[in-house]
């Protein structure tokens, strides 16, 4: 036995599955607040009047962690950067490591931290090798928690050329949909 589709038929058909194919994905997304997937809620660079971390954050890295890093902006190089220990706790101590190359001398790297309560400023000093081709490295107290924000901005300084870097480690500060 064949069924025969007329157009108009065809039409209506195909917006019912359509119709059918939007209910199901809704459906299966489910109410992520019930479940306990809606991120803590969006402060004004504090602390005040978030939750606590959600269960499914993903844990820092323990002790000293190596990344590679890189940078599509003319200028200074920076190529890996250490942290040890990656996510200390407030007023532990903590030193970061960038290397960086260019053809001209990095006159200075600058570190601007991205945590719960605010952006935390410091400076980089050469640490190992040359000013065209180095380690910079910075020793300080972390001076807030990294719990909902840890991110950073860095600066790679020489003569006119600065290069950009912003890594975000985590950042459930804002939505993400």
């Amino acid at each position: 036995m064949r069924i025969n589709f007329t157009e108009e038929k065809a039409f209506w058909l195909r917006g019912l599955i359509a119709l059918g194919i939007v209910a199901a994905l809704f459906t299966i997304g489910g109410d992520k607040e019930q479940e306990g997937l809606q991120g803590p809620v969006a402060g004004k660079g504090t602390t005040e009047n978030r939750e606590t971390v959600p269960e499914y954050t993903i844990p820092y890295p323990e002790g000293r962690t190596e990344m590679n890093v890189s940078s599509g902006e003319p200028g200074p190089k920076p190529s890996k950067m250490i942290a040890d220990p990656f996510a200390p706790k407030k007023g532990e101590m903590q030193t970061w490591r960038i290397k960086a190359a260019y053809e001209e001398p990095i006159d200075s790297i600058e570190m601007t931290l991205q945590l719960d309560s605010g952006e935390y400023p410091e400076t980089l000093k050469l640490a190992e090798g040359t000013a065209t081709d180095g380690w910079w490295e910075g020793t300080w107290n972390m001076p807030d928690s990294t719990e909902h924000r840890y991110a950073a901005v860095i600066l790679l300084k020489s003569g006119k050329a600065t290069t950009k870097v912003k890594p975000v480690f985590r950042d459930i500060t804002r939505t993400i949909f």
